[in-house]
């Protein structure tokens, strides 16, 4: 099981981290822009989020 959960959504990024006496859920990130896709780099922990702006297409 991952030790890690990265949610994208309407709101922002979303991180929750399992810890010995339950879930964590750690502040926003990318607070009120929708994002689309979120992962973490495997080699280097860098975060990458797809962010979805009102007046713009997709970034990065």
């Amino acid at each position: 099981m991952a030790d890690t959960i990265l949610l994208g959504t309407r709101k922002g990024t979303v991180i929750i981290d399992r810890k010995a006496a339950g879930w964590r859920v750690r502040p926003i990130i990318h607070a009120g822009i929708p994002v689309c896709y979120a992962t973490r780099d495997p080699r280097d922990g860098t975060l990458w989020a797809s962010l979805t702006m009102l007046l713009a297409s997709p970034t990065t």
